[in-house]
Order: structure tokens, then C-alpha cells, then sequence
């Protein structure tokens, strides 16, 4: 990732580029306290991908969703069908 001289290439960038709005530092305030709670309660989990710094440097929320999907696999949708699907077509490897 190259940094890029704010001062140098300020002229050809948005200001978002280069500076938060007070709602995008508020956003990052929220993401850093669910991050510590994460955290604490999960010390041992990978940590979470949640802000990165852009080309000049600047932190930014890095948003993901995940979409509810329905399976085509109708059998796998009710838990006893599930856990014996599980059961019978997986193997445990610890």
C-alpha cells in the first residue's frame, strides 16, 4: 500500500480521501468498543478486519454484509436432518 503526500495530491482527491466526517469518526468510535468487547470475550479468535487506513493514511470502516442465502437442499434445513447429514457425510479430523 503506497501512502500517498495529502499535501502534494490534495487537489485531485475528494476531501473524504484525506479526512472523516464527524459521523465516520463517530462509526470508527462504535467499531473500536464492539472490537475491544470482541475482544475480551473472544481471546482467542483471529482478529476482525474492521478498519484499514486508505492511501493517505486516513482510518476507514471497512463494511461487510452477509446476505441470508436459502439452500437448495431442503433436507438441511430442519435440525434432525441436518445433524444426521452431518453425521453420516462428514468426518471429524481434530
Amino acid at each position: 500500500l503506497k501512502l500517498l503526500n495529502a499535501e502534494e495530491d490534495m487537489d485531485r482527491v475528494p476531501e473524504f480521501y484525506i479526512s472523516n466526517s464527524s459521523k465516520e469518526e463517530l462509526c470508527l468510535e462504535y467499531v473500536r468498543v464492539f472490537n475491544d468487547k470482541f475482544t475480551d470475550l473472544y481471546p482467542k479468535h483471529k482478529p476482525l478486519f474492521l478498519v484499514s487506513n486508505n492511501e493517505f493514511g486516513v482510518s476507514k470502516f471497512v463494511p461487510t454484509t452477509l446476505r441470508p442465502t436459502l439452500l437448495p437442499f431442503r433436507e438441511l434445513y430442519d435440525c434432525k436432518d441436518l445433524a444426521e447429514f452431518v453425521a453420516n457425510y462428514l468426518d471429524f479430523e481434530p
